[in-house]
């Protein structure tokens, strides 16, 4: 990246881009693959994390980004909301659909969530185009994408995590938008902790 860096001050932007498109690919391959091997050790009934708080941390990290400084930014997750899920994991999840929304959003993007036992429904939605229906069952394989920028594993990755919690992604058209949801167990909290629903 420190290359693509030197060489885009130097007027090679294109030979720029192309190093950083690469190196993006690479990292979130390795992401994508660490998040794999966490939820599989992390999958206990004591994983709990708290909703309100990541998709904070998550919106913070986006408003630095270009894109996410260009849009108006809503989070309105109910205090106490939690998942049985490791909130690396989440972060990772949640992470992945928040920078979609940032990519295709006209001008906003919402994080809200819901509970309907035994899950909680965490959806991201913005006010862009959407994807056609035709087209999301692939989007969220292995290096699928709606377009020619990105890497395309996103979705795939969110879907991922969500199915290994116990859990599943969904994506649907709004009347606001587009709507990504993570379906999550709810954590429940015990005299001695947290614990899956």
């Amino acid at each position: 990246m420190g290359e693509a860096s030197r060489l885009r001050a130097s007027g090679g932007v294109a030979e720029a881009e192309a190093i950083e498109d690469t190196a993006l690919a690479m990292r979130r391959t390795v992401d994508r693959e660490l998040a794999r091997a966490r939820s599989a050790a992390a999958r206990t009934d004591a994983a709990h994390a708290d909703l309100a708080q990541v998709a904070e941390q998550v919106i913070a990290v986006l408003r630095r980004t270009p894109d996410g400084a260009r849009l108006g930014w809503q989070q309105s997750i109910p205090p106490g909301f939690a998942v049985a899920l490791d909130p690396s994991d989440l972060a990772e999840a949640l992470g992945a659909l928040a920078e979609n929304a940032t990519r295709y959003a006209r001008s906003r993007v919402a994080l809200t969530a819901q509970k309907q036992d035994p899950h909680l429904y965490l959806s991201v939605t913005d006010d862009g185009p959407g994807i056609p229906p035709e087209k999301r069952a692939a989007l969220i394989g292995r290096h699928a994408r709606a377009d020619v920028s990105g890497t395309g594993l996103g979705l795939s990755i969110a879907s991922e995590i969500a199915q290994a919690a116990g859990g599943a992604l969904t994506l649907a058209d709004t009347d606001a938008g587009f709507a990504a949801t993570l379906v999550l167990p709810m954590a429940r909290r015990h005299k001695d902790g947290f614990h899956r629903s």
